[in-house]
């Protein structure tokens, strides 16, 4: 991913000014900060899980380093244990994500599969498993379009898929695989934590 954003970066005409990737199970960011610190970097643009997110934000504060702007690659910085943890301090983070429930009222069927979810779960909503629910949706549709368990028929019937935007819990434009088995109509949103 960061070989991709210093891509994107360079063609944006943006300079990066540090680049570093650290352990997944660090237990110290300082030295990191301090590069980011030293390079009066605007942007911090991680990919972290929701520990390395943690450890990021409270390092920050302690060197008195906040960027402007966060960037994430989702995972660590829109966990929910993120956000209530980190209380005001996660305020103004955007991240990538492949689904917000927020998006109730553009697209209706996620409304209706959160309140299932919410039914089943205890009153949580269903961003973090989404995806899976999503993926085992799709299998079953598709079963369901071969009328058989045989794999060939399973897989013509996934190649088949054409599902519209309208019937996905999920802000894609719909699902249609490629030939290389990709979902060719999947798109993200940013997301930000606001009060």
């Amino acid at each position: 991913r960061a070989r991709v954003e210093v891509e994107l970066a360079k063609k944006a005409g943006l300079k990066v000014v540090a680049n570093f990737a650290y352990r997944s199970k660090t237990t110290s960011l300082i030295a990191e900060i301090q590069k980011l610190k030293a390079a009066n970097a605007d942007i911090f643009m991680p990919t972290s899980y929701t520990p390395d997110a943690l450890l990021f934000m409270r390092t920050a504060k302690e060197l008195n380093y906040l960027p402007k702007l966060i960037i994430a690659q989702n995972a660590g910085f829109s966990d929910i244990n993120f956000i209530e943890t980190m209380g005001k301090g996660a305020n103004g983070i955007i991240s990538r994500s492949p689904f917000s429930v927020d998006m109730v009222d553009k697209i209706p069927v996620i409304k209706k599969v959160n309140e299932i979810y919410r039914k089943h779960s205890g009153g949580h909503d269903i961003y973090e498993p989404i995806r899976s629910f999503i993926g085992a949706w799709i299998l079953i549709e598709a079963i369901n379009r071969a009328g058989s368990t045989d794999p060939t028929k399973i897989r013509q019937a996934l190649r088949d898929t054409n599902i519209p935007a309208g019937d996905v819990p999920m802000p894609w434009q719909g699902v249609k695989f490629g030939a290389d088995g990709q979902n060719n109509l999947v798109s993200a949103v940013l997301i930000q934590v606001q009060d």
